[in-house]
């Protein structure tokens, strides 16, 4: 789409949505603790919702000029909101290290 000096600007965006659940039921002859001599009861995880977004992108400003053979900013960010207990998490990308926060 945008032609720089440099070369093409490259990006890229996406996005997920899930539900996660968790149960599980053993035979009554193990909640009861007949099996292994340890009762294991049924058990039932309150499930979560997460939605995700994230976006990269390469800005090429220059390539292959004099004292310079490349000059490239690079950036990335996502972030994601867990419905609960947790809420909304960020995550970027600053001075060539990651930086959470």
């Amino acid at each position: 789409m945008f032609e720089l000096p440099g070369g093409p600007i490259a990006f890229s965006l996406g996005g997920e949505y899930r539900r996660e659940t968790l149960s599980y039921d053993l035979d009554p002859t193990t909640q009861a603790g007949y099996a292994f001599y340890n009762a294991i009861p049924s058990f039932r995880s309150p499930a979560f919702e997460v939605k995700e977004a994230f976006g990269e992108i390469s800005i090429p400003l220059v390539k292959n000029v004099p004292l310079l053979q490349e000059l490239t900013i690079n950036g990335l960010g996502r972030v994601a909101d867990y419905k609960g207990a947790v809420s909304t998490v960020y995550a970027l990308w600053r001075r060539g290290k990651p930086a959470i926060s």
